[in-house]
């Protein structure tokens, strides 16, 4: 057998190998590869919606026509529409890696005109209570540091540009779409509309900042507000923006509060996110609805 033919064996016993290793494990998946070997679809999607966890979707994804499911990267990703406006919704799961590989997806695979981020945070402001909400203004990833023996520093955040880095302080969100959302939620009367509503939420609008840390402490709760000044912190939404800036998609995120960042948050959390992660939704389906309004005849 000469060298060329050795080769080609190899290649098939490596490639043969490398199937059933995946099919083992699990990863392999027929819809992802037909999927992501097929043309881009299309149909261009006007929005696509992010949350971290089921519970951020759910509701959503209740209100919408869906036509078409498709997993990518163990990620369902719904194609469908609410009130004729095209959407996909997908749970990103927790963490900036994956909410970030998420979003490219849907750029990549999806053509989504913009997107935005849904879901729960923490208050760090001072008079923010359980169920309020928080549209971005801009966003950060906090825990994108410099670390010394005696201190924590924020770092410079770097945006490829023409292949260089190029140092930004945050990812400003979409004013448009920033307008949209504060719309949308002045809108909606809260009172009575499910019993995980609560009490009415107060609307905010200010800076969210992001790391893959669940903050439950007080230290690190006036440290982010020292460095940042922020409204809410969240596991997910600047890995979103960072992507769409990359890409010019207009980029846009609300939150609705869970807990207050503090020693308490873990039960507070997991009391409170059910009341977030709705009224959140309700307020993206909400600018769905105006928007379908909008340009039906």
């Amino acid at each position: 057998m000469n060298q060329a033919k050795f080769l080609f064996v190899v290649l098939l016993l490596i490639t043969a190998f490398s199937s059933v290793a995946c099919s083992e494990t699990g990863f392999a998946d027929s819809s992802q590869s037909s999927f992501i070997n097929s043309n881009k679809p299309d149909i261009v999607f006007e929005l696509g919606i992010i949350g971290a966890m089921d519970i951020e979707t759910a509701h959503i994804k209740e209100k919408m026509d869906v036509f078409s499911k498709s997993t990518i990267g163990g990620r369902i990703f719904y194609e469908g529409s609410v009130e004729g406006v095209s959407v996909v919704v997908v749970t990103c799961g927790i963490g900036k890696v994956n909410a970030a590989m998420t979003t490219q997806i849907l750029i990549s695979l999806y053509n989504v005109k913009s997107v935005i981020m849904t879901g729960v945070a923490g208050g760090l402001g001072p008079n923010l209570k359980y169920g309020d909400l928080v549209i971005a203004e801009d966003v950060v990833q906090h825990d994108y540091t410099r670390i010394y023996d005696d201190s924590m520093e924020p770092g410079r955040i770097k945006v490829m540009k023409k292949g260089k880095g190029s140092n930004v302080k945050s990812f400003p969100c979409d004013k448009k779409l920033q307008r949209q959302l504060l719309s949308a939620a002045e809108s909606i009367d809260f009172s009575g509309r499910t019993p995980l509503s609560g009490d009415d939420p107060t609307l905010w609008s200010g800076r969210i900042v992001s790391g893959d840390q669940f903050i439950g402490s007080s230290k690190m709760h006036q440290w982010l507000i020292e460095h940042f000044d922020p409204l809410a912190v969240d596991m997910e939404t600047a890995a979103v923006g960072h992507v769409c800036l990359s890409f010019h998609i207009p980029f846009a995120a609300i939150r609705g509060i869970s807990d207050l960042s503090s020693s308490t948050s873990v039960v507070h959390y997991h009391v409170n996110k059910g009341r977030g992660a709705l009224h959140a939704q309700q307020v993206v389906l909400s600018l769905l609805y105006k928007r379908a309004n909008s340009i039906s005849p």
